[in-house]
């Protein structure tokens, strides 16, 4: 259920959270909330270097692994 915020600003909530505790577990690893939210600030960094501004819709064709699913935000 949504309560109107966008889905950044929920899974940034999220993820904060969990700080340096397992968050995710991708092929026998865990990954902590904090090294999620660096793949999401890594993707946030090379797109406003790309020029593309806050709230643009972007495409993203990427395997299955955690550090693309981060490009969802």
């Amino acid at each position: 259920m949504s309560d109107g915020a966008p889905f950044s600003a929920t899974l940034a909530t999220s993820l904060a959270g969990y700080g340096n505790a397992p968050c995710i577990e991708f092929e026998g690893r865990w990954l902590t909330g904090a090294e999620i939210t660096g793949y999401v600030d890594a993707i946030d960094a090379a797109l406003h270097s790309a020029g593309v501004p806050d709230g643009a819709p972007v495409g993203v064709v990427a395997r299955n692994r955690p550090p693309h699913a981060a490009a969802v935000v």
